[in-house]
């Protein structure tokens, strides 16, 4: 029986991501439906399944669910079916990131960050990919989004080696760092450095002191140059100030005692319509299509922020604070089919029985995360 699942688990999981990568590509909504059908399948075979015990997470887990499809059935008409989509699409990257825990399996995680990286590597070296070229690569979508996949599968593959007790690759870490530059994503490539900062402290605690106090007197030193590069070769030429904001403010002044609980209608907000009804925020859009349920999807977060600080996976905890903080800033994260990269930990309240177990098998305490096994 185990075997079968982890068969047609397999099977399902690679359907899903060969499908999430070329609905991005080609902008085609049939392919991401096909994603939360197959990934909804795949929670569904790993519920039924699971080893897990049915103890209060569990219970909290459904609760969850149940409540979140209730407050997406409640703005069908006003959403138009989108809000009923995003739960399915929800449902389907909690599935794939369930399957990979429970199943311990990465290799597609590791293997997709890979082609990814290969990708946008040729891009730019070979094909002299910039700003232009990267914004109309993927049909439909900015290279905000480009951005968004790219991130995404970087934390992806530094989850995925603390969990099989490897030792993940800064260099690499810095590798997305550098093609952040020419994707000029302001918010990505304050992720992407945020993450290389990041993972080479907790890496390599005492050697980072060292290198980021000589690379410090070194950006004093050459301020003026290494500003002018970054301004040109980034958007934050534009400044800091953006539209999200404006559109931010406006969507509030659009809250009333009803639409806090049932949530606003995006159309109905003025500065959003301007943007074609894209809210440039993931938690305004959850608010828009559950209503009073962002509350609840930010309670989850923050439970499980808390306990992987107290737990000890402190890099674990930045990397769910910058995918929330990309979440405020852009609608790419917190749901869409590629969120199974972060729910181990959005959902990790849920997952640390599995991780706790992870860290038995591979002999070593919990948490797993300590400095000196790397």
């Amino acid at each position: 029986m185990v075997n079968a699942t982890r068969s047609a688990g397999v099977f399902f999981s690679l359907i899903y991501l060969m499908s999430a990568f070329a609905s991005i590509y080609l902008g085609d909504l049939v392919l991401r439906s096909l994603c939360a059908v197959i990934g909804s399948t795949i929670f569904m075979l790993v519920l039924f399944s699971s080893s897990v015990e049915k103890k209060a997470p569990y219970w909290i887990l459904i609760f969850f669910l149940m409540f979140m499809f209730v407050m997406s059935f409640l703005n069908i008409q006003e959403t138009e079916w989108r809000s009923f989509f995003t739960f399915w699409i929800m449902l389907g990257c909690l599935g794939v990131a369930w399957f990979s825990i429970e199943f311990r399996f990465f290799s597609l995680i590791n293997a997709s960050f890979g082609l990814m990286l290969l990708l946008t590597g040729l891009l730019f070296l070979y094909f002299r990919y910039g700003p232009k070229e990267f914004n109309g690569f993927l049909e439909g979508s900015s290279r905000n989004v480009y951005s968004g996949i790219l991130i995404a599968t970087l934390c992806g593959y530094v989850m995925s080696c603390i969990f099989e007790k490897k030792q993940y690759s800064t260099v690499l870490c810095l590798v997305v760092l550098i093609l952040s530059f020419p994707l000029y994503s302001r918010n990505g490539l304050a992720v992407a450095l945020a993450i290389f900062l990041g993972c080479s402290v907790f890496k390599f605690p005492k050697s980072s002191v060292l290198f980021f106090f000589i690379a410090s007197i070194g950006v004093v030193l050459n301020w003026d140059f290494l500003l002018g590069l970054i301004m040109e070769n980034t958007n934050l030429s534009a400044g800091l100030q953006s539209e999200r904001s404006d559109i931010f403010a406006d969507y509030i002044s659009h809250v009333d005692p009803v639409t806090f609980f049932s949530g606003v209608n995006l159309y109905s907000v003025p500065k959003v319509v301007e943007f074609g009804g894209n809210p440039h925020s993931a938690i305004l859009r959850l608010h828009s299509y559950f209503g009073f349920g962002v509350f609840a999807v930010i309670a989850v977060c923050l439970v499980s922020l808390i306990l992987l600080f107290v737990d000890g996976f402190y890099i674990f905890f930045l990397l769910l604070v910058l995918y929330i903080y990309r979440a405020f800033f852009d609608i790419f994260y917190l749901f869409n089919i590629f969120d199974f990269y972060l729910f181990p930990l959005v959902f990790y309240w849920f997952f640390r029985p599995f991780i706790v177990s992870m860290g038995k098998s591979y002999g070593v305490d919990f948490p797993l995360y300590k400095e000196k096994a790397l």
